[in-house]
């Protein structure tokens, strides 16, 4: 109804008119994902949203233009906007961005660039005097399978479901049964230690002038479109034809933080590094359908067990090690 100044009815509804209920229209929208409550399966939204039971996750796509999906995926934006309002906090983080998905589900991009040593960092500025090239060299590499210019970037991959074509994705974070503070926190501490690892790379070569053979081979993997892949916790299995674990930037640092003092204590008495310890068990367990946290936990309780069982002298006994691992990836693996 539409009210004028002439109409009689204006001073009977002015009161109301112009009282102010502060009313919160957005706590009346529907909210499909709740921050409180762990992800579920693209289905299970659909078949709670129309109240169903029988769609399944091959018919997904199906309803890529419902309203349910375009809830789904405005939710999911709001809370990609908040986890990258922290990560853009983070010294060392450049930017990030947040690219949405045309298809079906919640599947949303974090795109996070570092920042870049220059010409007016003092180190780089002394080095520039000696070699004109000297920054040109950390980014592109001396011709022997280029440089550290791809590690200033990480793609992540929020989604409740595996990727359906093989991608340039860094991090996929298979977000399914997990809450939002898991995500949030997974994805800030993966930033926080890509900065870290980015000094010690830096660092390392200011200090030799060199890239380190790792670098070479990671470069020579990107160049054959293996792409580096993080297959991050929960349901991500290892045996996976295209992931090829991150270990010196996720597995060899979350053991560290398993582990407790007397461990590693007794592994710096060794040559063997923790990255290398992670590498010999992913590949010695390959073929095992198990989580990948899971087998980084079993290994971790081994590790403080009996630790002075596996070292002697400088070396390191794998095979013990994995006579103790395998009766627990028995028990835990995805049947």
């Amino acid at each position: 109804m539409r009210i004028f100044i002439e109409n009689n009815l204006t001073e009977e509804f002015k009161y109301f008119l112009e009282k102010d209920y502060d009313i919160d229209l957005n706590s009346y929208l529907l909210e499909l994902l709740n921050k409180s409550e762990p992800i579920k399966l693209d289905s299970e939204y659909l078949n709670a949203y129309y109240d169903r039971n029988d769609i399944t996750e091959d018919e997904v796509w199906q309803y890529k233009d419902d309203e349910v999906f375009k809830e789904i995926k405005r939710d999911m934006a709001e809370w990609a906007n908040e986890i990258r309002n922290i990560v853009k906090d983070i010294p060392g983080v450049e930017d990030a961005q947040i690219v949405g998905s045309n298809q079906a589900g919640m599947s949303t991009y974090i795109n996070v660039n570092f920042k870049r040593p220059d010409e007016t960092d003092e180190i780089a500025a002394a080095k520039l005097k000696e070699d004109p090239k000297f920054l040109n060299h950390y980014f592109s590499g001396f011709g022997q399978g280029g440089g550290y210019d791809g590690e200033y970037r990480l793609k992540f991959r929020i989604s409740n479901h595996p990727e359906k074509h093989i991608s340039n994705t860094n991090v996929f974070m298979n977000i399914t049964g997990h809450k939002f503070d898991w995500i949030r926190d997974s994805i800030v501490n993966l930033c926080t230690k890509r900065v870290n690892m980015l000094q010690n790379y830096w660092r390392d070569y200011c200090n030799t002038g060199k890239i380190s053979p790792k670098q070479i081979e990671r470069n020579k993997r990107r160049k054959n479109r293996e792409f580096l892949h993080l297959e991050y916790l929960n349901r991500g299995y290892i045996r996976e034809k295209y992931v090829t674990l991150l270990k010196e930037t996720f597995g060899g640092d979350r053991l560290r933080t398993m582990l407790g003092a007397n461990t590693l204590s007794y592994i710096d008495t060794t040559n063997v590094k923790l990255e290398d310890i992670v590498a010999n068990v992913e590949t010695h367990f390959q073929s095992s359908n198990i989580d990948y946290i899971t087998l980084l936990f079993i290994l971790a309780d081994c590790l403080n067990k009996f630790i002075l069982d596996y070292t002697f002298d400088t070396g390191f006994n794998y095979d013990h090690l994995y006579e103790d691992m395998e009766p627990l990836v028995d028990k835990y693996e995805i049947k």
